[in-house]
């Protein structure tokens, strides 16, 4: 932002200008005529860095960018590209029952996109609110039709939270603070359960004070207990990525 002269009649004596977000979008504000200008730069298109990628229960290839938010999907048998307009920066993604689910920054928000009908943008489904930011990280559960995200929370805000979205009835459940002052940042499925990691950065300094946390909990029960877990290491701060493998063991 800066005040300088445009020495323009439209605009006479100082005004006040300053760049708005990340698309190229402007404001000129003059104090003299008291008249405020929003306008967008016709700028062309710029390659932007890969922030996400992940696999479509099609085959396809989801990749986000950074920090301009567009989505493309690749077809990685026809080469094939669509690109995905005002979805937003996804912070996480998942396939659950043949649709793919984006976990949008800013705001924590969570939308919805049908592969099957291309015409279609995808649609926002709620917000998780409760001082939530980013959700970092999703999985889907088949045999439950449940949608788990683990979230970041908003700068001043302690905790994240692990929410439940039920893909057919459309309930969900939030559960702010199920680490204290911990954020959940990775999640897997597997046989029956869904597994998770933690990290202590989560708007409060617990470094050299707590460590992160490896536990599960029964997937379909949005309000199930969850179990600790041990690992091979001591004191880690955050446990980042889940997958699981072909020799049925859960890699962290």
């Amino acid at each position: 932002m800066n005040v300088i002269d445009l020495h323009d009649s439209r605009y006479p004596g100082y005004s006040v200008i300053g760049l708005l977000g990340n698309t190229g979008t402007f404001s000129i504000y003059n104090k003299e005529t008291n008249q405020l200008l929003i306008q967008k730069l016709p700028l062309p298109a710029q390659e932007v860095p890969i922030y996400n990628i992940e696999k479509g229960a099609d085959g396809s290839i989801y990749s986000s960018g950074f920090v301009s938010g567009q989505m493309t999907v690749l077809n990685p048998v026809t080469n094939e590209t669509t690109v995905l307009k005002n979805v937003g920066q996804a912070e996480g993604m998942a396939s659950l029952n043949g649709k793919m689910y984006f976990g949008i920054y800013p705001g924590a928000h969570l939308f919805e996109y049908d592969p099957t009908r291309k015409e279609t943008l995808p649609r926002e489904l709620f917000a998780v609110g409760n001082g939530q930011e980013r959700p970092v990280a999703m999985v889907g559960v088949p045999g439950v039709n449940k949608l788990y995200i683990g979230t970041y929370p908003k700068s001043g805000e302690y905790g994240g939270a692990l929410v439940t979205y039920d893909v057919k009835s459309g309930a969900k459940t939030v559960r702010r603070n199920l680490v204290p002052n911990q954020s959940i940042i990775s999640l897997a499925n597997f046989n029956g359960y869904v597994y998770g990691g933690t990290s202590i950065f989560s708007g409060k300094d617990l470094a050299g004070k707590r460590s992160a946390l490896f536990f599960r909990m029964k997937a379909g029960n949005p309000n199930a207990k969850i179990e600790a877990l041990p690992l091979a290491i001591k004191f880690p701060r955050m446990i980042h990525a889940l997958a699981v493998g072909n020799d049925k063991r859960i890699w962290a």
